[in-house]
């Protein structure tokens, strides 16, 4: 029987947050096994006193790009009652959307042993000493590279090892160099070039497409979609590992991270089978200085033929305020399913407005 302190989560999406304590101030933090060290945005280092004008500054990879962060200490972090390992930290920016006050990572995963149960939007904290498995859960081997979880998976045919990314909500991403070492382009014909990702370090290009099968353990998981990254910077560009698996496969199980023992624990929810599913739009929203722009519209996609374009402001969603919508909210609503039809109302550069409508249909 698994104890432990099991902690109401916020879920938005495939994220999972924390209202967590930095002595009585809140804060809102991210579950983010794919960060090595905690983080706090600079706002709210700032806001906590936890910011001197004499931050020693130190470098930190996002997935992008290696950006300049400022060292912070942090100490009386709590959650829920539950006090938290005084640590070093740093304060980096992240992106707007994400619409929280910092990650919570690496020192949180190695004080605990971290349960993640999706499905019931809770956090379980057990401590590793006289720690069982979960009842009914698969247990795989699990390792730990600079800070980062990584386990085994096979993609089509294909064994690798790949870092386990709470912080990420998407799929599969691969780094540039095990996609051009095993000539993946080649294997996937059908690839649509986007930008893949905005985190720290800013934004991520490669290509999607979509495999014929993810196998985790005994889970094999159908037409999953995968990125492949065109990196030459960042941790995308790393050959320490094939890439990173994110939450859109994550939070289709209970997932127990027990970094002293180095195993991983997946209890499968009723997601698992649920398909993959690829923007059907082709507008990729982004947020900026409090309201939504289009970052850039896929070709041949529904927003393209009807004119959308890179920098138009989203100013409603089918009559809904977009300034009301989050990430996950405005993500859900253009991924309806095909045949949907979604009516826009967009502001142009030159302030000029516009109603549009576009049908969803599936891209890839």
């Amino acid at each position: 029987m698994q104890t432990g302190t099991r902690i109401p989560a916020i879920r938005q999406g495939n994220y999972l947050f924390l209202d967590a304590r930095v002595g009585e101030r809140r804060v809102v933090l991210c579950l983010d096994s794919g960060a090595g060290i905690h983080v706090l945005t600079p706002e709210a280092a700032i806001r906590l006193g936890l910011l001197p004008p004499d931050a020693v500054k130190r470098n930190v990879t996002g997935t992008a790009a290696t950006v300049a962060a400022q060292q912070i200490h942090l100490s009386r972090l709590s959650v829920s009652g539950t006090a938290l390992a005084t640590t070093e930290a740093v304060a980096v920016a992240l992106p707007p959307s994400l619409g929280c006050d910092g990650l919570l990572g690496y020192p949180l995963f190695a004080q605990f042993v971290v349960t993640l149960d999706y499905a019931a939007s809770t956090v379980t904290l057990s401590a590793p000493e006289g720690f069982t498995a979960p009842a009914g859960s698969v247990s795989l081997p699990l390792k730990i590279d600079g800070n980062i979880p990584q386990t085994q998976i096979e993609l089509d045919g294909l064994a690798c090892w790949v870092e386990l990314d709470t912080g990420s909500s998407g799929e599969l991403d691969l780094n540039a160099p095990f996609v051009e070492t095993n000539k993946l382009r080649e294997r996937y014909s059908k690839r649509i070039a986007m930008p893949t990702g905005i985190g720290v370090g800013g934004v991520s290009y490669g290509e999607a497409a979509r495999a014929e099968t993810l196998q985790i353990g005994p889970y094999r998981l159908a037409k999953p979609l995968i990125k492949l990254s065109q990196q030459k910077s960042g941790a995308d560009a790393s050959a320490r590992t094939a890439g990173r698996l994110g939450g859109e496969i994550l939070s289709r199980f209970t997932v127990t991270f027990d970094y002293g023992h180095k195993r991983l624990y997946l209890t499968p929810n009723s997601r698992l089978t649920e398909p993959f599913v690829f923007t059907r739009s082709g507008l990729l929203p982004v947020f900026e200085e409090s309201t939504w722009k289009v970052f850039g519209v896929l070709p041949d996609s529904p927003a393209s033929e009807v004119g959308v374009t890179a920098d138009d402001q989203i100013l409603t969603v089918d009559g809904r305020s977009a300034n009301k919508l989050t990430i996950y909210t405005l993500s859900e609503l253009l991924r309806r399913p095909p045949g949907t039809l979604i009516v826009l109302l967009l502001r142009a550069p030159s302030g000029r407005t516009r109603r549009v409508k576009l049908t969803l249909r599936e891209l890839l």
